[in-house]
């Protein structure tokens, strides 16, 4: 049985405890528009067949896989994406290329999904989509 000061010393460190966790979680996640991008797009922005239809960690571009594009080239990260449109839908999605564009980005896009996982939050036809995304796992080994 622990003694009462150490009992005493966790309570009184726990609420700290609390304020870390939580801010913790809060630096994960990150708000804005998420897009969709396709090997039509691609080929129209003339990258998919610059890299012979591979993304930025040399997989073939799978437009049913459960992948994403974001402004980082540490591949392999696993994002949790929930809509933010009061019908809280989400996906979970792994980094393997890197996209959205200066362009997009500076007017809030945060990321873009495979034409599979975005269907799974919205209809393709609304294009653009105001989400939350939240890191679930880091890999920086290209998630190969």
């Amino acid at each position: 049985m622990p003694s009462k000061a150490t009992v005493a010393s966790i309570w009184a460190v726990w609420p700290l405890f609390c304020i870390f966790m939580v801010l913790t979680m809060i630096s994960f996640a990150e708000e804005g528009y998420c897009t969709w991008y396709s090997i039509a797009s691609a080929t129209k922005e003339g990258t998919y067949t610059k890299y012979n239809g591979l993304t930025a960690n040399g997989e073939k571009f799978n437009e049913n896989a459960f992948t994403c594009a974001r402004r980082s080239h540490e591949f392999g990260g696993l994002y949790q994406v929930c809509t933010t449109d009061g019908h809280i839908r989400c996906v979970v999605v792994r980094h393997n290329d890197f996209g959205v564009s200066r362009k997009y980005y500076n007017r809030g896009v945060v990321i873009d999904l495979t034409p599979h996982a975005f269907q799974q939050l919205a209809p393709l036809k609304r294009g653009r989509i105001r989400v939350v995304v939240m890191e679930l796992s880091h890999n920086s080994h290209g998630g190969q």
